[in-house]
């Protein structure tokens, strides 16, 4: 009984630390949901109020097929492809990671998926690289295995990596050999720690669980959820898990723990695909990536989709990712990324999904029925649909101008079924049950009309109560059909609004705004108030009343009191263009030519002219307004069950002020990289910008910077200066970068600041420094010494021309030898076989002679050349000669003799005594019988050419050779005598041989 009780008690503890466990996620989520400053107002935005900004390829995104997005600590966000690097989006640009060493991250190692873990470095599960790790620029490998998911625990220490097999764990500040935390034999796709310290493990195969403090995963006992293909887990604020899987829709665990109940949520309960690929929860509602049905949002029991329907680029969603903002990023498969806005405005449209029109005035009647005034006539809003009823008249004349209820007959009570129209026709009345339009006054007497809804008027006698027209300078009461002038502002001053003063002192009065300034009436006569400037809107607030024109001002029993603005943003010019106020309890909401704006109504209530007002908060066509231009009438806004109707030249939106806090209030400006010569600098997250030391001689420097958080980076417009270059800001023109193409070495100080603050885009302006350092060029020291090397450099001219004179000489006279050898061996050659002519020859000759070093001569004929010459031609006579010639040039080099065309048809050879002396005997012994060896063998050569000659009794080209050693004391003619006598009698035997004349007795070839 003891142990029963005890363990009663163990679950009871149990289960009351689960319920404060939840309180506590509760209100943290709250913490974070809602940021500082926001007002109390607390309020879901409809799914319908959310619009979406697509990114694809076209827009500067990398891959159109997207498989994640992960929001970064500054406030950017990572995207990761199918193929390629990851990019990091700032709201305006793409770039891609800054790698200054390392492995590169390129097209080849696209990831599946990234997390960004406390100390600002990015992890990636690389397909092919591996697990990526990106810090201070330095990209390393951790691991070469192959990732499939990536997931950070709850207290962000670690880094649990899952594979194909098991799960590792990295420190996630100073990864270093990883732990094995379970092994599984399955594909990891996702992982979750919960807050009860278990592992939830989302398998190919099956949902896992490894407990707090286990060592092996266990399979979960549902049947449903043990073997189904499960893409994504999230535990949400109220403890539950939620399960996306593939084909079976979303799994609702009531709480992470192994035997919890499971709930299915399906086709039945709204959603409108089963496979889930990614959870998050934004705004106190969980959203839901499908592949195949766009996005679900469900909010308690209620689901709603937002699809390509709704302006998504593609109804298969990979990934989906919410930031503080309350921005929704969604990924798709093949049609790039979409952001998702939660807009406090709600756009109405037609029954065909029109918005357009110029639309002039909003009223509602005692009915609560809202009518519209537009250039399309007259027409309803009926739930969040604009129905069109009639129009006065046609084209222009039927555009209905203001709008206010008529009285019932014999009555100061409105009635609910006539309403007065202004148009540009004239004044008429509308029967709204017999649908029919009666004119009051034609367009003759008043081409241009305001109507005022009916007015206590206790200063005039039978005109208690009774709508106001206004016509140029002139204010009548509408009376039945009659129009009853009261008042007459001077020529030029056109009435734009009345108002009767909030001051009780001089409530029998009524103001009277116009261009000419403000007129108060007492019944008698119209007294200026104020400067003379232009006033458009009057709003009673406190014991004071609103002016708003051509600035802000506010009057009261004191008289009139200008209001000035701080800051020197876009809004201070908007707000000399007002058209319309509207008081709200907290707020004053500000119509313009510009745009809209906030106020709180406390601060204008309290507001003196020697305060200036901080800046208003700015609403703009980013933030979801249809138009920024609003047209100068007093029924551009109407205040309707909590919620602000405006009017525009776009159409009809309504404001739900409760969201508009959902805007940041504050954006952070910070410097991206700079490049300077070839190099790019990132500043480290986090880290103050120290002063930056650019390579030296740096002329072109480009700076990118951006504004943060991407979800609200294209609200905010940013100026920038460098000085000293430039004194006066400029626009970076949305384009988030700064380009300098010509700097001179230097210090310098990179100004940014936020164009357009307002109250909820509040930046705090920043600096950059940075210094480029000279080129060694450009130092004094270096340019003195350049100077003093000049001087010398000029003295030492005459010595260097007279150097180069000399220099000039000597290349004269190589030049002029050169062509002297060049001519004397053009001199010495045949043109036609390159060989020794008969002139060198000679000298050759000689030479040899003298030096005694001549130890024979070979004469050479061409056999029946003249018949070659005759039978074949010229041109072939000429290549026959060269041939020969080719022939004898390889003899004379083989066998160290010099050879020469001495004739015709004839050729020489002369042995040297050092050709002979190779063979290693006595000259006087060999010379003849080395010339019959030459004579042979050369006969030989020509025949193994086999050219051709059939006038030939031979067939070819044959030669006849005459040789003789040479005597002691012999001249040149008697040494060419008798080789010409030898050939001679070579020719005389029968030609294609060859004789040796010698002392001795002859020695003749007769091949």
């Amino acid at each position: 009984m003891r142990g029963r009780l005890l363990s009663d008690r163990a679950a009871h503890i149990e289960v009351k630390f689960q319920a404060w466990l939840r309180i506590f996620f509760c209100a943290w989520a709250l913490l974070v949901g809602h940021h500082a400053g926001a007002v109390a107002e607390t309020s879901v935005a409809d799914l319908q109020n959310y619009r979406v900004q697509s990114f694809t390829t076209d827009g500067g995104l990398s891959v159109d097929s997207l498989l994640h997005v992960a929001r970064m600590q500054d406030g950017r966000v990572v995207i990761v492809g199918t193929r390629g690097a990851p990019v990091i989006f700032d709201g305006v640009r793409f770039a891609k990671p800054v790698v200054t060493s390392g492995q590169g991250i390129d097209s080849e190692s696209g990831a599946r998926m990234t997390l960004e873990t406390p100390d600002g470095a990015l992890w990636f599960a690389s397909r092919t690289a591996g697990l990526l790790r990106l810090k201070g620029g330095v990209l390393s490998q951790l691991s070469d295995i192959e990732p499939q998911s990536l997931a950070i625990t709850l207290d962000q220490s670690r880094v649990l990596v899952g594979t194909r097999t098991e799960i590792l764990a990295f420190d996630a500040l100073q990864p270093a050999e990883p732990r094995r935390v379970a092994t599984l034999g399955v594909i990891v796709i996702a992982m979750l720690e919960t807050v009860e310290g278990a592992v939830w493990i989302a398998t190919g195969d099956g949902l896992f669980v490894l407990p707090k403090g286990a060592k092996t995963a266990q399979r979960i006992a549902e049947p449903r959820l043990s073997h189904v293909h499960i893409w994504a887990l999230h535990q949400d604020v109220h403890g539950r898990l939620l399960v996306g899987t593939r084909g079976l829709g979303l799994a609702i665990l009531a709480s992470a723990r192994v035997d919890a109940s499971v709930q299915f949520v399906g086709f039945e309960q709204g959603l409108p695909h089963l496979v889930i690929r990614a959870i998050t929860e934004s705004g106190g509602a969980i959203w839901l990536a499908t592949a195949g049905g766009g996005v679900a949002r469900m909010l308690g029991d209620k689901i709603e989709t937002f699809d390509s329907q709704n302006g998504l680029t593609s109804d298969t969603v990979t990934w989906i990712t919410a930031d503080q903002g309350g921005v929704i990023w969604v990924a798709t498969a093949g049609a790039g990324l979409n952001r998702l806005w939660p807009s406090p405005f709600r756009k109405i449209t037609d029954q065909r999904g029109r918005s357009g029109g110029f639309f002039y005035a909003i009223h509602r009647d005692p009915r609560g029925r809202i009518w519209l005034g537009s250039n399309r006539g007259l027409s309803r809003v009926e739930g969040a649909q604009i129905t069109q009823t009639q129009a006065p008249g046609e084209g222009q004349f039927g555009s209905v101008l203001s709008i206010v209820d008529d009285l019932m007959p014999g009555s100061a009570l409105p009635s609910a079924e006539v309403l007065l129209l202004s148009t540009r026709r004239g004044v008429f009345r509308f029967f709204i049950k017999e649908q029919r339009f009666e004119l009051i006054a034609s367009t003759e007497l008043f081409p241009v009309v305001r109507l005022f809804a009916p007015q206590p008027l206790p200063m005039f006698e039978g005109a208690l109560q009774l709508p106001l027209l206004a016509q140029k300078n002139q204010l009548y009461v509408i009376k039945n059909v009659d129009l009853i002038p009261i008042v007459t502002l001077p020529e030029g001053a056109d009435i734009t609004d009345i108002e009767h003063p909030t001051d009780h002192s001089v409530a029998q009065s009524l103001l009277i705004a116009s261009t000419q300034g403000l007129f108060q009436f007492d019944g008698k006569l119209a007294i200026p108030v104020g400067a003379r400037v232009r006033v458009d809107a009057l709003a009673p607030l406190a014991e004071r009343t609103l002016v708003g024109g051509a600035g802000l001002a506010y009057v009261d029993a004191t008289g009139w009191h200008a209001l000035s603005l701080a800051g020197e943003g876009g809004y201070r010019s908007a707000l000399s263009q007002i058209s319309g106020m509207t008081v709200q309890e907290k707020n004053v909401w500000i119509t313009t030519g510009n745009g809209l704006y906030r106020m709180q109504r406390e601060v204008l209530a309290r507001a003196t002219s020697e305060i200036s007002l901080p800046a208003p908060q700015q609403f703009m066509l980013s933030t979801g307004l249809v138009s920024t231009e609003f047209e100068s009438a007093p029924q551009s806004a109407l205040l309707h069950e909590g919620k602000v109707y405006l009017t525009s030249t776009g159409g009809v939106s309504v404001l739900d002020p409760a969201l508009a806090s959902l805007v940041p209030i504050k954006m952070t400006l910070s410097m991206r990289e700079i490049e300077a010569e070839q190099k790019t600098i990132a500043p480290e997250l986090g880290a103050v910008l120290t002063p930056q030391m650019l390579p030296a001689g740096t002329r072109r420097v480009r700076l990118r910077f951006a504004a943060l958080p991407a979800s609200h980076a294209q609200s905010l417009a940013i100026n920038f200066r460098l000085l000293p270059v430039e004194t006066q800001f400029r626009s970076d023109a949305g384009q988030r970068e700064a380009v300098y193409a010509a700097l001179a070495p230097g210090d310098y100080q990179f100004e940014l600041r936020a164009a357009v603050p307002g109250a909820q885009l509040a930046s705090v302006p920043l600096s950059y420094h940075f210094s480029i350092a000279p080129k060694p060029i450009e130092r004094k020291s270096v340019q003195a010494a350049l100077l003093v090397g000049f001087l010398l450099l000029l003295s030492a001219l005459p010595a260097l021309h007279i150097f180069g004179l000399r220099r000039q000489k000597r290349r004269l006279i190589d030049e002029v030898s050169e062509k002297t050898q060049a001519l004397e061996l053009l001199a010495r050659t045949d043109s036609l076989t390159q060989l020794a002519n008969r002139r060198f020859f000679d000298e050759q000759v000689q030479a040899l002679l003298g030096a005694q070093a001549l130890a024979g001569m070979l004469l050479i004929d061409i056999d029946f050349f003249k018949r070659y010459n005759d039978h074949y031609g010229h041109q072939a006579g000429d290549a026959c000669l060269r041939a020969v010639s080719a022939c004898l040039e390889k003899f004379a080099k083989e066998k160290r003799l010099f050879a020469a065309r001495i004739g015709g048809e004839e050729f020489a050879l002369l042995l040297s005594n050092s050709a002979v002396l190779d063979l290693n005997a006595q000259l006087s012994e060999i010379a003849e019988q080395l010339c019959a060896q030459l004579c042979a063998q050369i006969c030989a050569k020509v025949r193994q050419l086999q050219l051709v000659h059939l006038t030939s009794e031979i067939g070819h080209v044959t030669i006849s050779v005459g040789a003789a050693a040479t005597k002691k004391a012999e001249s040149a003619d008697a040494l060419i005598q008798r080789c010409d006598a030898a050939l001679y009698q070579a020719k005389a035997a029968g030609r294609n041989q060859w004789k040796v004349a010698s002392n001795s007795p002859d020695i003749a070839n007769d091949d």
